[in-house]
């Protein structure tokens, strides 16, 4: 099956971008997976706001946070995966495929929202206090347990902690549209449209009140969110076909790009240099240009030129940085990405209970204590979901034959998370 053309023009960056990883997409890229399990670690500490270290994880290379990388690793790895199974089985197998996944995501979201939202109403059953209960991020301002789980459950309004899961619904919902984009040669028309859809979500532009409150506002707006998703995926069923340009390992485009990067980077960590301090990380976090909610343009430029930046660090290091310890645990971990996620939300959400229990709520020590326990149990789904997926038989497929290759990566490469 051959790709539409994407020659000249503003299109052959976006052709070229990420042209090193055709070789780790062919097969499982462990870099990819050590990425993933860094966007879940950076999310979780993110999240339990561990002292001394939620400040360098939210945002810590720029102007845009995990989330971003780790949605754009999940469009990537769909995009290819998902135009291979069209390749061999047909666009109706596709379409099976994203679809039920999206189903599975939906199912884990419901039984997610039910668990912490049923413990919340056990404690408030046992307590006096209420509202927010312990002070965890999961309820709805003006709405009870039971009303917030209505909400979730039929996607009308979410819980700042529980609008990934959503997202991930919608953008899996969107690979049959794509792939059949791809087969068609409507890409660019499809890219367009993408973009189009990106700039009206922009603050001020284009304000729809009757939209459901997941879809218009939240930390994750759907209709932002999905241009990164919609570009990664292109990338992913371009890398295979791409020829690598001079200019993509020229010395000269490396030092070019990290003049803006090194900019990005001490704007967003202002207060670490003294001419900016006063300014504070205020300095652009706030602003729609670079919002996170919208994927604002400076968010989608500084993404941009970090991708590329990581690519050559893997294609000069690569073969170092897989023999480290922090490699193995990341990849590890990145392999087990949805169980992992699902996990972090649970740890996110008990451990105010945890404090409140011990009296440490007040203690510096004792948060940070508790907060790295949890992030280090973020091995233990990761290592039972490895022990399950061992004891379940792969279907009928020679070992290291292709059918297999597929099999396995549609439990593990197009995992999700997020955050």
């Amino acid at each position: 099956m051959s790709g539409p053309g994407f020659s000249g023009g503003g299109f052959e960056i976006i052709d070229h971008l990420l042209g090193l990883l055709k070789t780790y997409l062919n097969q499982r890229n462990l870099h990819i997976d050590a990425l993933r399990g860094y966007c879940l670690l950076a999310m979780t500490i993110d999240h339990l706001k561990v002292p001394g270290l939620w400040k360098f994880t939210s945002g810590t290379f720029g102007v845009f946070d995990a989330a971003a990388g780790f949605i754009f690793i999940s469009g990537l790895v769909a995009g290819g995966y998902y135009l291979k199974v069209a390749e061999r089985s047909g666009e109706a197998a596709t379409t099976s495929r994203a679809l039920g996944r999206s189903g599975v995501i939906y199912l884990t979201h419901f039984a997610v929202a039910a668990l912490i939202l049923g413990l919340i109403m056990l404690h408030q059953a046992h307590t006096a206090g209420g509202g927010r209960s312990a002070g965890i991020g999961v309820s709805i301002p003006g709405l009870s347990p039971g009303e917030t789980f209505f909400a979730t459950l039929t996607l009308i309004k979410e819980p700042p902690l529980l609008e990934v899961l959503p997202l991930y619904v919608f953008l899996m919902m969107l690979v049959p549209i794509l792939v059949k984009s791809w087969t068609r040669r409507w890409i660019t028309l499809a890219l367009c449209i993408s973009a189009g859809i990106w700039l009206l979500s922009q603050p001020g532009v284009l304000l729809l009140p009757f939209l459901p409150n997941w879809m218009k506002g939240g930390d994750f707006n759907i209709f932002s969110w999905q241009f990164l998703f919609v570009c990664a995926f292109v990338l992913g069923c371009l890398h295979w076909t791409q020829n690598f340009p001079l200019w993509f390992r020229s010395r000269a485009t490396w030092i070019f790009l990290l003049v803006p990067f090194a900019v990005f980077l001490a704007l967003r960590h202002s207060e670490f240099f003294p001419p900016l301090s006063n300014k504070g990380t205020g300095l652009l976090f706030g602003n729609w240009w670079d919002s996170k909610a919208t994927l604002g343009p400076l968010c989608i430029v500084d993404f941009a030129i970090f991708a590329f930046l990581v690519v050559q660090v893997f294609e000069n290091f690569g073969g170092w940085l897989e023999k480290t310890a922090i490699h193995r645990y990341l990849r590890f971990i990145g392999q087990h990405s949805l169980q992992v996620y699902v996990w972090s939300l649970l740890i996110v959400c008990s451990l105010p209970f945890v404090y409140k229990a011990s009296g440490i709520a007040g203690s510096r020590n004792g948060r940070c204590a508790f907060g790295m326990i949890g992030v280090l149990s973020l091995y233990i789904p990761a290592w039972l979901h490895k022990i399950y997926r061992n004891r379940k038989a792969i279907p009928v497929a020679r070992p290291g034959s292709s059918e297999q290759m597929l099999a396995v990566q549609s439990a593990e490469n197009v995992e999700l998370p997020s955050g």
